[in-house]
Formats: structure tokens, C-alpha cells, sequence
């Protein structure tokens, strides 16, 4: 994807809310699948979504939390 696309992506993510992913190409005139931009949004767009490395704090989390059977 690239910056076009990702402004359009979230200037319809803002009008119209995060779950129209099949509605989506048709009226922003973008021609890739709705999954396409539900995983580009929830990867690389959402401002909660952190990069960068881990903390050791993250890190410990990570290593001691029990995993589910």
C-alpha cells in the first residue's frame, strides 16, 4: 500500500467506523479487497498499535504469563 491509500483508508475509517471492510473499495475507489485494508488498519494504521522494540518489562510479561492449554 502506499501513502495515498493509507490516507483514504483512515479518512474512512473515521467517517464511517472500524467493521465495513467488504463496503469499503466501492465508494473510496481504492481496488484492493476489503481484507486487504482490515489488515493493513489493524497491523500498521491503528494509533494503538506500538512499534519498536520491547521493554524488559514486556518482555518478562511476555515470558511469564502462563499460556492457555
Amino acid at each position: 500500500m502506499d501513502l495515498e491509500e493509507d490516507n483514504v483508508l483512515a479518512v474512512y475509517i473515521a467517517h464511517e467506523g472500524v467493521g465495513r471492510w467488504r463496503t469499503l473499495p466501492k465508494p473510496t475507489g481504492l481496488r484492493r479487497y476489503g481484507k486487504s485494508y482490515r489488515l493493513q488498519w489493524m497491523n500498521y494504521l491503528r494509533l494503538c498499535v506500538k512499534r519498536g522494540r520491547i521493554s524488559p518489562d514486556e518482555e518478562d510479561l511476555i515470558l511469564w504469563t502462563p499460556s492457555r492449554p
